[in-house]
């Protein structure tokens, strides 16, 4: 899963679907090695976001390396499974299968949020001196 819609979220979910080409077209491992590429976006993608990520994206899209979902967040994050929501009702859009989480939503991580979902920070468990 990744979560974001910028160029870092975009760029990330290309990579992890497949290898860039020059040409603005992605070279795919063969379907058994491949991963399954999910991007969480709460609306659509920045005006901000690249021509050559915009080119990328759509591709994997295209070529349904990568599921997207807009309108969406996360609603829970469990051992193997991620549940999406939509934004709008918060009615489950689906259960994902899932490895890992990348949020790559923004310079400012939302510590306190994520720290709800049960994200641990390195040093969190060390004293203050």
């Amino acid at each position: 899963i990744v979560v974001g819609a910028g160029n870092s979220a975009v760029e990330a979910a290309v990579d992890l679907a497949g290898q860039r080409q020059p040409d603005g077209t992605v070279k795919f491992p063969p379907d058994a090695e491949a991963n399954q590429v999910t991007l969480v976006i709460r609306s659509d993608f920045p005006k901000d976001l690249t021509l050559e990520n915009k080119m990328w994206v759509y591709y994997c899209l295209d070529a349904g390396r990568i599921k997207a979902h807009f309108g969406a967040g996360i609603r829970e994050i469990a051992e193997g499974e991620v549940v999406i929501e939509s934004i709008r009702d918060k009615r489950e859009i689906a259960r994902v299968p899932n490895d890992y989480v990348f949020a790559l939503i923004g310079s400012i991580a939302p510590k306190e949020f994520l720290t709800k979902l049960g994200v641990k920070y390195a040093g969190d468990d060390k004293r203050k001196r």
